[in-house]
């Protein structure tokens, strides 16, 4: 916590007031910093109205040592090299805790200046955004674009299952999409530069261009391998209840669509295995 006190020799009093955050901020987990967000906003708002000593210089440069601090956490916790090949209901979770603390700093700031203006009675609460936001709103974005990533993969996993291996009888050209879709992840897994530093944007733009482009041909060659399963049906009955499971799993919005378009093609089938009964 010594980093967080040289800020101010003469202040030290003041800044036991917020010890408790500091320790927050350092050692707690991710979650319990979103939730003591807002209390320590208050805590700082009342040391920088309460301490003579303490003025706006002294106070962003306090601010800018947590905004680092509360960045450095996220950057350990989310590996970026790992996470993605989590499970992906823990990695969508570990990212978005994430990226929740990293939006709160900005949220509670705002709020607090939101207030003394309105009590009319304190300065001003204006420090430099780019100083205490440009680094969490930058890595707050990049945890954007690896939650899309991971539900990408879990949106293609929930619909190329053991059902639709069942339904229509091709477990290998299924496994074989589904290696494609694992394949996702391994240029983000394999990058040289830090994803969170905002000098290399452009290098993280790169690489999220084509991993839209790899997301449309999967997703396309996925509606042609269903399309040409679907025609050929084993069973009306399965691929019925298949369907109706469907409705309520979380995929790609046009895949959905078009698996709810194959009522047509189990209906069918149906009526040709009625047939198959009035013949026998």
């Amino acid at each position: 916590l010594s980093k967080f006190y040289v800020v101010a020799k003469d202040n030290v009093r003041f800044l036991t007031t917020l010890e408790r955050h500091f320790k927050i901020i350092s050692n707690g987990p991710l979650s319990q910093i979103q939730e003591s967000m807002g209390s320590m906003m208050n805590a700082l708002r009342m040391v920088w109205i309460i301490s003579r000593n303490y003025n706006d210089v002294q106070m962003g440069f306090l601010m800018k040592l947590i905004a680092d601090e509360i960045g450095d956490r996220v950057a350990k916790k989310i590996n970026v090299t790992t996470i993605l090949r989590e499970p992906a209901a823990v990695a969508m979770a570990k990212i978005k805790e994430a990226q929740d603390v990293l939006t709160s700093w900005y949220t509670e700031y705002n709020k607090t200046k939101e207030a003394i203006f309105e009590s009319g009675r304190d300065n001003r609460w204006e420090f430099s955004k780019q100083m205490l936001f440009d680094r969490t709103d930058y890595m707050a974005k990049r945890c954007e674009d690896l939650f899309e990533v991971a539900q990408v993969q879990d949106h293609f996993r929930n619909i190329l299952g053991s059902k639709l291996k069942v339904v229509t009888g091709d477990a290998q050209g299924i496994d074989a999409v589904i290696r494609r879709v694992d394949s996702l992840v391994l240029p983000i897994e394999n990058i040289l530069f830090d994803v969170f530093d905002k000098r290399y944007s452009a290098n993280w733009l790169s690489v999220m261009a084509k991993f839209h482009e790899s997301v449309e041909l999967i997703e396309e060659d996925t509606k042609a391998f269903i399309d040409y399963s679907f025609d050929q049906l084993r069973s009306a009955e399965g691929a019925f209840d298949l369907l109706q499971k469907f409705k309520n799993i979380r995929s790609r919005e046009s895949i959905n669509h078009q698996m709810q378009q194959k009522f047509t093609n189990v209906l069918d089938r149906y009526s040709m295995e009625v047939q198959e009964v009035k013949t026998l």
